[in-house]
């Protein structure tokens, strides 16, 4: 019983530290996550038309596509890696410090694929 009462205890104390600023962010990016399913179901119906960009991997028009699959995972792991910081978790923790170097890798190899074929 008290692990359980001392494990409330540092949710608590982690959700505190985040500034509001961060909570806003946080929950854009789980609406952001949320959102993100319904608009690649979108571009399914018949003369539908989606320009979408996440860390400059580009996606315009209709049907589903590679690059269209690839944002849409990217943007459910930054929803759910907000989610568990909000939520004061040590996986959430954890993912967001992961999320930050994913999210690095992803830029530079769009970089250099950008810079080499003229992506």
């Amino acid at each position: 019983m008290e692990s359980l009462d001392e494990n409330s205890n540092l949710i608590a104390q982690r959700k505190s530290l985040l500034p509001w600023w961060v909570k806003c962010v946080g929950w854009l990016f789980v609406v952001m996550g949320a959102l993100s399913i319904p608009l690649a179901l979108f571009t399914l119906l018949p003369g539908s038309e989606v320009n979408i960009e996440t860390f400059g991997i580009v996606y315009q028009g209709n049907g589903i596509s590679i690059e269209l699959i690839l944002i849409v995972l990217i943007n459910l792991f930054l929803g759910v890696t907000a989610l568990g910081l909000l939520r004061g978790k040590t996986w959430g923790l954890n993912a967001c410090i992961a999320n930050g170097f994913v999210g690095i890798a992803i830029c530079l190899i769009v970089m250099f694929l950008s810079i080499s074929n003229d992506y």
